[in-house]
Protein backbone atom coordinates (compact mmCIF):
# COMPACT_ATOMS: atom_id res chain seq x y z
CA UNK A 1 0.00 0.00 0.00
CA UNK A 2 1.05 3.64 -0.51
CA UNK A 3 2.52 5.71 2.32
CA UNK A 4 2.43 9.53 2.46
CA UNK A 5 5.52 11.10 4.02
CA UNK A 6 5.49 14.76 5.14
CA UNK A 7 8.61 16.84 4.63
CA UNK A 8 10.78 16.75 7.73
CA UNK A 9 8.59 14.15 9.39
CA UNK A 10 9.53 10.66 10.53
CA UNK A 11 7.13 7.96 9.45
CA UNK A 12 7.08 4.42 10.81
CA UNK A 13 6.29 1.81 8.20
CA UNK A 14 5.44 -1.81 8.93
CA UNK A 15 5.95 -4.26 6.11
CA UNK A 16 4.18 -7.57 6.43
CA UNK A 17 5.80 -10.44 4.57
CA UNK A 18 4.70 -14.01 4.08
CA UNK A 19 7.09 -16.87 4.47
CA UNK A 20 7.55 -18.81 1.24
CA UNK A 21 7.03 -22.53 0.99
CA UNK A 22 9.68 -25.09 1.90
CA UNK A 23 10.05 -28.15 -0.28
CA UNK A 24 11.92 -31.31 0.66
CA UNK A 25 12.53 -34.35 -1.47
CA UNK A 26 14.83 -37.08 -2.71
CA UNK A 27 16.50 -38.15 -5.95
CA UNK A 28 16.43 -41.93 -6.47
CA UNK A 29 18.52 -44.28 -8.61
CA UNK A 30 15.92 -45.75 -10.95
CA UNK A 31 17.85 -49.01 -11.34
CA UNK A 32 18.75 -49.78 -7.70
CA UNK A 33 16.14 -47.85 -5.74
CA UNK A 34 18.89 -46.23 -3.64
CA UNK A 35 18.83 -42.54 -2.71
CA UNK A 36 21.40 -40.45 -4.61
CA UNK A 37 23.12 -38.18 -2.06
CA UNK A 38 23.73 -34.48 -2.63
CA UNK A 39 21.95 -34.39 -6.00
CA UNK A 40 21.65 -30.90 -7.44
CA UNK A 41 18.04 -29.76 -7.87
CA UNK A 42 16.17 -26.49 -8.30
CA UNK A 43 12.84 -25.00 -9.31
CA UNK A 44 11.93 -24.48 -12.95
CA UNK A 45 11.47 -20.73 -12.36
CA UNK A 46 14.81 -18.86 -11.87
CA UNK A 47 15.29 -17.38 -8.38
CA UNK A 48 12.16 -19.11 -7.08
CA UNK A 49 13.56 -20.67 -3.96
CA UNK A 50 17.04 -21.62 -2.87
CA UNK A 51 18.53 -25.01 -2.09
CA UNK A 52 19.56 -24.27 1.46
CA UNK A 53 20.83 -27.58 2.75
CA UNK A 54 20.58 -31.37 2.90
CA UNK A 55 20.15 -33.70 5.81
CA UNK A 56 23.25 -35.03 7.55
CA UNK A 57 23.98 -37.62 4.83
CA UNK A 58 22.85 -35.60 1.84
CA UNK A 59 19.87 -37.87 1.27
CA UNK A 60 17.12 -35.23 1.39
CA UNK A 61 17.28 -31.77 -0.16
CA UNK A 62 15.50 -28.70 1.21
CA UNK A 63 14.45 -25.71 -0.91
CA UNK A 64 13.25 -22.63 1.01
CA UNK A 65 11.53 -19.40 0.03
CA UNK A 66 9.53 -20.88 -2.82
CA UNK A 67 6.66 -18.78 -4.21
CA UNK A 68 3.33 -20.61 -3.83
CA UNK A 69 1.41 -22.26 -6.61
CA UNK A 70 2.13 -25.08 -9.03
CA UNK A 71 5.85 -25.78 -8.68
CA UNK A 72 8.12 -27.90 -10.84
CA UNK A 73 11.26 -29.33 -9.23
CA UNK A 74 14.06 -29.98 -11.69
CA UNK A 75 16.95 -32.40 -11.25
CA UNK A 76 20.22 -30.88 -12.48
CA UNK A 77 23.06 -33.29 -11.82
CA UNK A 78 24.66 -35.77 -9.43
CA UNK A 79 28.09 -37.35 -9.27
CA UNK A 80 28.23 -40.42 -11.52
CA UNK A 81 24.87 -39.69 -13.17
CA UNK A 82 23.82 -37.93 -16.39
CA UNK A 83 22.79 -34.30 -16.42
CA UNK A 84 19.08 -33.58 -16.16
CA UNK A 85 16.59 -32.79 -18.93
CA UNK A 86 12.85 -32.23 -19.22
CA UNK A 87 12.13 -35.85 -18.30
CA UNK A 88 13.81 -35.48 -14.89
CA UNK A 89 11.29 -33.20 -13.18
CA UNK A 90 8.42 -33.54 -10.74
CA UNK A 91 5.50 -31.22 -9.92
CA UNK A 92 3.63 -30.28 -6.76
CA UNK A 93 1.49 -27.51 -5.25
CA UNK A 94 2.50 -25.50 -2.18
CA UNK A 95 1.19 -22.46 -0.28
CA UNK A 96 2.81 -19.79 1.90
CA UNK A 97 4.51 -21.18 4.98
CA UNK A 98 3.91 -24.81 4.04
CA UNK A 99 6.55 -27.53 4.10
CA UNK A 100 5.79 -29.99 1.33
CA UNK A 101 7.51 -33.25 0.45
CA UNK A 102 7.96 -33.55 -3.31
CA UNK A 103 7.48 -36.83 -5.17
CA UNK A 104 10.74 -38.69 -5.69
CA UNK A 105 12.71 -37.96 -8.86
CA UNK A 106 14.10 -41.15 -10.46
CA UNK A 107 17.36 -40.99 -12.41
CA UNK A 108 19.01 -43.80 -14.36
CA UNK A 109 22.71 -43.94 -15.04
CA UNK A 110 21.86 -45.23 -18.50
CA UNK A 111 24.51 -46.86 -20.65
CA UNK A 112 28.14 -45.78 -20.35
CA UNK A 113 30.84 -44.78 -22.81
CA UNK A 114 34.17 -45.54 -21.16
CA UNK A 115 37.77 -45.37 -22.18
CA UNK A 116 41.03 -43.58 -21.65
CA UNK A 117 42.62 -40.29 -22.71
CA UNK A 118 46.29 -40.72 -23.61
CA UNK A 119 49.07 -38.61 -25.06
CA UNK A 120 51.20 -39.52 -28.06
CA UNK A 121 53.32 -41.86 -25.91
CA UNK A 122 50.33 -43.73 -24.52
CA UNK A 123 50.49 -42.11 -21.08
CA UNK A 124 47.22 -41.36 -19.32
CA UNK A 125 46.12 -37.71 -19.41
CA UNK A 126 44.28 -36.46 -16.28
CA UNK A 127 41.91 -33.52 -16.17
CA UNK A 128 40.85 -33.81 -19.81
CA UNK A 129 37.29 -32.59 -20.36
CA UNK A 130 35.49 -35.09 -22.58
CA UNK A 131 32.36 -33.95 -24.44
CA UNK A 132 30.01 -36.59 -25.81
CA UNK A 133 27.71 -35.33 -28.56
CA UNK A 134 24.56 -37.48 -28.77
CA UNK A 135 22.23 -37.61 -31.79
CA UNK A 136 19.58 -40.02 -33.04
CA UNK A 137 17.21 -39.22 -30.16
CA UNK A 138 14.26 -36.90 -29.74
CA UNK A 139 16.68 -34.02 -29.12
CA UNK A 140 20.34 -33.27 -29.74
CA UNK A 141 22.15 -33.35 -26.40
CA UNK A 142 25.55 -33.58 -24.72
CA UNK A 143 27.03 -35.40 -21.75
CA UNK A 144 30.39 -34.57 -20.20
CA UNK A 145 33.09 -36.21 -18.11
CA UNK A 146 36.61 -35.44 -16.88
CA UNK A 147 39.40 -38.01 -17.05
CA UNK A 148 40.95 -39.25 -13.81
CA UNK A 149 44.59 -39.47 -12.79
CA UNK A 150 45.21 -42.42 -15.12
CA UNK A 151 43.27 -40.84 -18.00
CA UNK A 152 40.20 -43.07 -17.52
CA UNK A 153 36.82 -41.48 -18.21
CA UNK A 154 33.17 -42.58 -18.07
CA UNK A 155 30.31 -40.75 -19.75
CA UNK A 156 26.90 -41.69 -18.35
CA UNK A 157 23.38 -41.30 -19.67
CA UNK A 158 23.62 -42.95 -23.10
CA UNK A 159 20.78 -44.90 -24.73
CA UNK A 160 20.96 -47.93 -27.00
CA UNK A 161 20.80 -46.99 -30.67
CA UNK A 162 21.96 -43.41 -30.14
CA UNK A 163 24.84 -42.02 -32.19
CA UNK A 164 27.73 -40.37 -30.37
CA UNK A 165 30.93 -38.48 -31.09
CA UNK A 166 33.57 -37.70 -28.48
CA UNK A 167 36.15 -34.92 -28.30
CA UNK A 168 37.55 -32.57 -25.73
CA UNK A 169 40.37 -30.54 -24.31
CA UNK A 170 42.38 -29.58 -21.26
CA UNK A 171 42.92 -25.88 -20.70
CA UNK A 172 44.99 -24.39 -17.90
CA UNK A 173 44.43 -20.65 -18.13
CA UNK A 174 47.25 -18.78 -19.80
CA UNK A 175 49.70 -21.69 -19.71
CA UNK A 176 49.68 -22.54 -23.42
CA UNK A 177 52.26 -25.31 -23.01
CA UNK A 178 49.77 -27.29 -20.94
CA UNK A 179 46.87 -26.94 -23.40
CA UNK A 180 45.66 -30.19 -24.94
CA UNK A 181 42.90 -31.01 -27.44
CA UNK A 182 41.76 -34.01 -29.45
CA UNK A 183 40.34 -34.90 -32.82
CA UNK A 184 36.73 -36.08 -33.00
CA UNK A 185 36.30 -39.77 -32.17
CA UNK A 186 33.37 -41.46 -33.87
CA UNK A 187 30.56 -41.48 -34.72
CA UNK A 188 29.60 -44.66 -32.90
CA UNK A 189 26.25 -46.37 -32.43
CA UNK A 190 25.57 -47.25 -28.79
CA UNK A 191 25.02 -50.98 -28.32
CA UNK A 192 23.20 -52.80 -25.49
CA UNK A 193 26.38 -52.77 -23.37
CA UNK A 194 27.27 -49.16 -24.07
CA UNK A 195 30.68 -48.28 -25.50
CA UNK A 196 33.92 -49.62 -24.03
CA UNK A 197 37.69 -49.36 -24.52
CA UNK A 198 37.58 -46.02 -26.33
CA UNK A 199 40.86 -44.19 -26.76
CA UNK A 200 41.04 -40.42 -27.12
CA UNK A 201 44.49 -39.16 -28.14
CA UNK A 202 45.31 -35.74 -26.72
CA UNK A 203 47.86 -33.44 -28.33
CA UNK A 204 49.04 -29.85 -28.18
CA UNK A 205 47.09 -27.74 -30.65
CA UNK A 206 48.93 -25.95 -33.43
CA UNK A 207 48.47 -22.51 -34.98
CA UNK A 208 46.75 -21.44 -38.18
CA UNK A 209 48.31 -18.41 -39.88
CA UNK A 210 47.56 -16.36 -42.96
CA UNK A 211 46.97 -12.92 -44.40
CA UNK A 212 43.67 -11.06 -44.46
CA UNK A 213 43.03 -9.09 -47.68
CA UNK A 214 40.17 -6.93 -48.92
CA UNK A 215 38.49 -7.19 -52.35
CA UNK A 216 41.36 -5.23 -53.91
CA UNK A 217 43.95 -7.62 -52.45
CA UNK A 218 45.14 -4.99 -49.98
CA UNK A 219 46.05 -6.12 -46.47
CA UNK A 220 43.59 -5.42 -43.66
CA UNK A 221 45.33 -4.39 -40.47
CA UNK A 222 44.08 -4.32 -36.88
CA UNK A 223 41.21 -6.74 -37.62
CA UNK A 224 40.22 -9.57 -35.29
CA UNK A 225 40.25 -13.03 -36.89
CA UNK A 226 38.27 -15.68 -35.03
CA UNK A 227 38.48 -19.43 -35.62
CA UNK A 228 35.73 -21.93 -34.99
CA UNK A 229 35.73 -25.73 -34.99
CA UNK A 230 32.75 -26.16 -37.32
CA UNK A 231 32.49 -29.96 -37.10
CA UNK A 232 31.69 -29.76 -33.40
CA UNK A 233 29.67 -26.70 -32.31
CA UNK A 234 30.04 -27.63 -28.64
CA UNK A 235 33.81 -28.11 -28.98
CA UNK A 236 35.12 -26.71 -25.67
CA UNK A 237 38.06 -24.91 -27.26
CA UNK A 238 36.40 -23.32 -30.29
CA UNK A 239 36.74 -19.59 -30.71
CA UNK A 240 40.44 -18.57 -30.35
CA UNK A 241 41.22 -15.30 -32.09
CA UNK A 242 44.05 -12.98 -33.12
CA UNK A 243 44.47 -9.44 -34.47
CA UNK A 244 46.08 -8.81 -37.88
CA UNK A 245 49.29 -6.77 -38.03
CA UNK A 246 50.04 -3.88 -40.40
CA UNK A 247 50.61 -6.33 -43.27
CA UNK A 248 47.31 -8.15 -42.58
CA UNK A 249 49.07 -11.20 -41.16
CA UNK A 250 47.55 -13.23 -38.34
CA UNK A 251 48.29 -16.39 -36.39
CA UNK A 252 45.52 -18.07 -34.44
CA UNK A 253 47.25 -20.12 -31.79
CA UNK A 254 46.24 -23.28 -29.99
CA UNK A 255 43.74 -24.48 -32.56
CA UNK A 256 43.15 -28.22 -33.09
Amino acid sequence: SAVTVQEGATTDVTVKMKRGATITGRVIDADTGEIIPYASVGTSVPNNGEVRDFDDKGMTYRIIGVQPGQIEIRYNSAYGYPEGDQSTTTSLTADYGQTVTAPDIHISRGLIASGRVVDGDGNGVPGFEVSCEITGEARHRYQHATSGLDGVFQVYGLRQGSHVRLYGGRHRGSDADDELVSDILGPFTVGPEGLEDLTIIAFRPGPISGTLLDDEKKPLSNVWVKAHYTDAPDFPYSGPDARTDEAGRFSVKHLA
